[in-house]
């Protein structure tokens, strides 16, 4: 299959099966946001596509190039998050197998680089430091009562922060609910 024909076939897939792309160039954002958009989504896989980022827990796109993916890996077979890190390798290096994993799960996050085409997961700042030009994105807020364009997060404990950073997410956290409204389809 053509790199066009992958591109479109995970474009039809994609109308079927939820995906989101998500980056962020805050270092913690971008290790804790695919955790929680894929948390909203009840049953969803996340799949680390940026090779350069510090590795998320679990088996890599490296290790299934070359021991092959399993059915645990092609299929949800219960609720909650699963995880695929890189492994540096390119999205272009796994095409074929994204086209697998993607047509298998009810939802799939891409954790994407950041300035790659995705959903950005940004600071809200004070609106005295924040660019004027906002533009619809995820925003984490510091602080509550933030406003933003887009869904604004609430605020994040330390130790929220850490156990997201580990790869422990509470389903049910405010935080994660706030994730909800990027699985509409007005976000593709």
């Amino acid at each position: 299959m053509s790199r066009g024909s992958r591109a479109a076939f995970r474009f039809v897939a994609s109308l079927f099966v939820p995906v989101r792309r998500v980056s962020s160039p805050d270092p913690v954002l971008h290790r804790i946001a695919p955790f929680g958009l894929a948390a909203s989504a009840g049953t969803c896989l996340v799949v680390d596509l940026d090779p350069i980022a510090p590795p998320l827990p679990g088996s890599t796109l490296t290790d299934l190039l070359r021991d092959g993916a399993t059915s645990a890996h092609l299929r949800a077979g219960r609720s909650g998050v699963a995880v695929i890190g890189n492994g540096g390798v390119s999205e272009s290096e796994v095409e074929g197998l994204l086209d697998a994993l993607t047509a298998g799960w009810p939802a799939v996050v891409f954790r994407v680089p950041p300035g790659e085409e995705s959903i950005p997961v940004l600071a809200l700042d004070p609106p005295e430091l924040r660019p004027e030009r906002a533009f619809r994105a995820v925003w984490q807020a510091a602080v509550r009562g933030s406003r933003a364009p887009g869904v604004v997060l609430p605020p994040l404990r330390r130790s929220a922060v850490r156990a997201l950073c580990r790869g422990t997410v509470e389903p049910r956290a405010p935080w994660v609910r706030a994730w909800r409204d990027v699985w509409e389809p007005s976000w593709t």
